[in-house]
């Protein structure tokens, strides 16, 4: 499905088919701010459709993270999981840091684990990212936001957030998220 096509779905929810009220830059505005809001609440409880892996070549160790990277779910040296440490404390073959936009560790290669957010739209004819899953979600937060984009209710927007997060908590319970095959924590 194109942005455009989720812009016609929006268009007639919110009664602007002809494009009068609501320019395509204001809704791609609204879409990218309910995918990045979606993405948000689904990479705070774990959603591991939202997981990617890439492997890391340390140099010095140091390691530069991917530009998609929010948040490392696991790090492994293809052996076992290492521990994550505070950003003051040494690493060594065991464990790892983050550090602003770099990873430390004293092994050369490491394969990371990591949650990311949908990327942003820039046009209408870009190809939605986000699973069909978060598509009710995705048009109606949208909506929401175009259709109250000058008069906020504070009480009510707070309901309404946690309405939406209870909403988005089903789906991503009901998505059936599996484990992901990796090597076990221990060190013999």
């Amino acid at each position: 499905m194109l942005v455009k096509d989720l812009f016609q779905q929006i268009r007639y929810a919110i009664n602007d088919q002809d494009k009068i009220e609501f320019s395509d830059a204001e809704l791609l505005n609204y879409v990218n701010q309910a995918q990045d809001y979606i993405s948000n609440i689904a990479i705070n409880n774990g959603f591991k459709g939202l997981l990617k892996e890439t492997d890391l070549t340390l140099t010095n160790s140091q390691a530069t993270l991917p530009s998609d990277f929010v948040r490392e779910y696991s790090v492994t040296n293809g052996m076992f999981i290492l521990k994550s440490v505070p950003p003051d404390a040494e690493v060594d073959e065991f464990s790892y840091k983050i550090i602003g936009r770099d990873l430390y560790s004293k092994n050369e290669n490491l394969k990371l684990y990591y949650f990311y957010m949908y990327p942003a739209y820039v046009s209408v004819n870009d190809e939605l990212a986000i699973p069909n899953i978060f598509l009710n979600l995705l048009r109606e937060i949208a909506t929401y936001l175009a259709l109250n984009r000058v008069n906020i209710n504070t009480n009510f927007e707070v309901q309404l957030a946690q309405f939406f997060e209870s909403r988005l908590l089903q789906v991503i319970n009901n998505y059936g998220n599996s484990n992901i095959e990796r090597p076990m924590p221990f060190v013999v």
